[in-house]
């Protein structure tokens, strides 16, 4: 899947922060689309690089989701953990 920029979202893990916040602002891609695909690589890749001394997905994910609503709901300034 690709956005209207040509950006793979399989390659999601390659933008910058600004990117991803247009894109999340645009709706090119959700929240916890977002998260899951960066977990997803933290996975992949947390043996060679053992960069996190602690990951904790399922609340990456739930805060994710929880953006995800807010933004639905009307938001459209939302920080990731501080929204609620």
């Amino acid at each position: 899947m690709n956005d209207p920029q040509g950006l793979d979202v399989q390659q999601l893990h390659a933008i910058d922060l600004v990117t991803a916040a247009d894109m999340l602002a645009s709706g090119v891609v959700s929240a916890e689309a977002l998260t899951a695909h960066m977990l997803e690589r933290i996975e992949a890749t947390a043996e060679r690089f053992r960069a996190y001394r602690c990951v904790l997905p399922e609340q990456a994910l739930a805060a994710a989701r929880a953006c995800d609503v807010a933004r639905a709901e009307g938001a459209t300034r939302i920080v990731m953990g501080t929204h609620g």
